[in-house]
């Protein structure tokens, strides 16, 4: 036989990969197969909207509601102008607070205000903490500044350490609440909180407090009470006390200027601005 008559040698396939082992032999593997097939799209979850019936801007704008406002009566326009558009809120209250250096006319103040507010038909509540309401000085006060329709709109119990809880209880049934003064309220209430123990706490009061001033003229631990309070207001003290009066260091009813409504506390009104001279002009020249 002819060497070129003999057979060729067969080429390993891929299914002669386990037979070519070992025998130095390459065997070529074909190129995998790709899967055209279309793969279907994931289905994307639907967002989940908040509520918001109810909670918007636009629909809290377009429910009608009823407002209140404390409102004195027509003699005391001077005050109800000092004080502002003091909204009777349906939720919380609203804090007043009063400060002012000794001698200064806080007490009077408070006793003016007690007056408008119960003749004008509002529960008063007076927690004289400072002064006792059965003392003269009490008694002298309230006959020179109290109307008798007020007297009878006025509760002012006798508080102390002892029962200082009652006047939490007493707050319900009052829409206007005069506290004098914080400091001894802190006194006889450990960790008591403007914010939370009376403004949060009760809905639709109003609460005048007075604030003892520190040395410096600050008022004593008022820094929270003057971010928390709607109205805090301050007492200047001039050389004679008919010329003291009241101005608003921040008022958020206020429906002028602030520096507008000063309220003289002697006068129990506001404080007229002082209006420049009017200068004159010539209506000829005259020449020499």
């Amino acid at each position: 036989m002819c060497i070129r008559d003999r057979p060729k040698p067969q080429q390993p396939t891929v299914q002669d990969t386990d037979t070519v082992k070992g025998k130095g032999l390459t065997a070529s593997v074909p190129a995998p197969t790709v899967d055209n097939t279309p793969q279907p799209t994931p289905v994307q979850q639907p967002t989940v909207k908040p509520d918001l019936k109810g909670k918007t801007v636009a629909s809290r704008l377009s429910t009608a509601k009823q407002r209140q406002f404390f409102t004195l009566n027509p003699q005391f326009a001077d005050l109800n102008t000092f004080l502002g558009k003091v909204e009777r809120p349906s939720k919380e209250s609203v804090v007043m607070t009063l400060s002012g250096p000794q001698g200064c006319g806080k007490s009077t103040a408070f006793f003016d205000m007690m007056n408008a507010f119960a003749t004008s038909g509002y529960n008063v509540l007076h927690a004289s903490l400072e002064e006792h309401p059965d003392s003269h000085l009490y008694e002298q006060k309230a006959i020179k500044y109290l109307s008798p329709e007020a007297q009878q709109r006025i509760i002012a119990p006798d508080y102390n350490k002892s029962n200082i809880t009652q006047l939490l209880k007493d707050i319900e049934a009052a829409d206007v609440i005069f506290i004098d003064s914080m400091k001894k309220l802190w006194q006889y209430l450990k960790n008591f909180d403007l914010d939370n123990d009376l403004r949060k706490k009760y809905n639709g009061k109003l609460f005048i407090i007075i604030f003892q001033l520190t040395s410096d003229g600050k008022m004593r631990g008022g820094s929270d009470a003057q971010y928390d309070g709607d109205i805090i207001s301050f007492i200047k003290k001039e050389t004679q006390f008919k010329d003291n009066y009241i101005y608003h260091d921040k008022n958020r009813f206020a429906t002028q200027p602030i520096h507008t409504t000063n309220y003289n506390i002697a006068s129990q009104s506001l404080v007229k601005e002082e209006q420049p001279e009017p200068t004159q002009t010539p209506t000829s020249l005259v020449f020499s």
